[in-house]
């Protein structure tokens, strides 16, 4: 019986990480890749091929040294560690691990701040504020996951201090943010608030820091 569950167990992996996802084209375009990997994820609640085509794209990026791609690629591993996919699939992850083995399922979310932070810093050398700002707020929300709340605030502050940064560089730009809130900065002091920061570590934060 236990040798049946153990190959039932193996063939079910197999099929979810097969060299091309049930039902997903095949493709070697790591954009697609990792548009796939997103749906997959987000949508569809199959992390296992996901985390897969996420981490062939990575490899991809990296051989042609585009780091800009790169960034953007590290960004989405660590949306994908914090996705709450991995928590359905969580005992495939405790007994066979993830591609990157240094993630468990104990450490998944400071990991994934990690990736946000590899990210941000490559998109601070590419001179992208915007996406360090992006960077920032998605590294807040792993550590919020993680519970980890001095991390949490420190990174909406600078999130915030980023986002003023892109705008004095790019005064013309418009900003996306969720409905219901006046600016993205009155999204993040919103997000700052309900990670359980006090409101005033955001008094006085300019671009050129606080």
């Amino acid at each position: 019986m236990m040798r049946l569950h153990a190959l039932i167990l193996a063939l079910t992996i197999a099929v979810l990480t097969g060299c091309a996802a049930v039902g997903v084209p095949a493709t070697n375009d790591p954009d697609a890749k990792l548009a796939q990997a997103g749906t997959l994820f987000g949508d569809l609640n199959r992390p296992l091929p996901a985390e897969r085509l996420i981490q062939e794209a990575i490899d991809i990026y990296k051989a042609r040294n585009d780091r800009a791609k790169l960034a953007f690629a590290y960004g989405e591993y660590g949306h994908f560690l914090s996705s709450p996919s991995v928590d359905r699939w969580a005992h495939i992850y405790s007994e066979h691990g993830f591609i990157d083995q240094t993630v468990t399922l104990s450490n998944r979310y400071d990991r994934a701040a990690d990736y946000f932070i590899q990210s941000r810093k490559m998109y601070e050398e590419l001179q992208r504020p915007d996406m360090v700002s992006s960077m920032y707020l998605n590294e807040a929300k792993a550590h919020n996951l993680g519970e980890n709340l001095d991390q949490v605030c420190l990174a909406t502050k600078q999130s915030l201090r980023w986002h003023l940064i892109a705008k004095e560089i790019q005064p013309g730009e418009k900003y996306s943010f969720p409905e219901g809130y006046s600016s993205f900065e009155d999204f993040l002091r919103a997000a700052h608030l309900s990670f359980g920061c006090a409101s005033e570590d955001l008094d006085g934060v300019t671009a050129e820091g606080s």
